[in-house]
């Protein structure tokens, strides 16, 4: 079964995390997200759905210490009890092939949007550790 929903955004976990912080983090994130992670050249969104956030530094360290460490246990608390109720799932080839197709659009984002990629491969870096977080296996169509 490929899964079309998720319980991290919109009115859900992510949302949650980010209103003690101000109602205005989820919907300025959300948007950061859709417009940083979009394929040009597909039109298309290279993630399903999500948040993104990124050089995290106002309006002080302390507050922003706080929002990860929320982040990081709110997200822990509604996952764990996800894949409880998952682990028993059917997973089978349709759901692997689907899985590979939307690896190959993440291999397809990193390679040509990703700023940090782009700087890492432009500036000399190591290519092994650029590519680290690349998936083994992806599948393009």
């Amino acid at each position: 079964m490929v899964l079309k929903k998720t319980p991290f955004t919109g009115t859900g976990t992510a949302r949650d995390l980010c209103l003690p912080f101000g109602e205005d983090v989820y919907p300025r994130y959300k948007k950061w997200c859709d417009d940083y992670f979009y394929l040009k050249h597909r039109n298309e969104q290279a993630v399903l759905a999500g948040w993104f956030f990124d050089d995290l530094n106002t309006p002080d360290f302390d507050h922003c210490f706080a929002f990860m460490q929320a982040v990081g246990k709110g997200y822990t608390d509604a996952y764990l009890p996800i894949v409880e109720r998952r682990k028993a799932m059917a997973y089978g080839e349709r759901e692997r092939n689907f899985q590979l197709y939307r690896r190959g659009r993440y291999v397809e984002f990193n390679l040509v949007w990703d700023r940090g990629t782009l700087f890492g491969l432009q500036t000399g870096g190591r290519t092994e550790s650029i590519l680290m977080s690349m998936p083994p296996l992806v599948r393009w169509e």
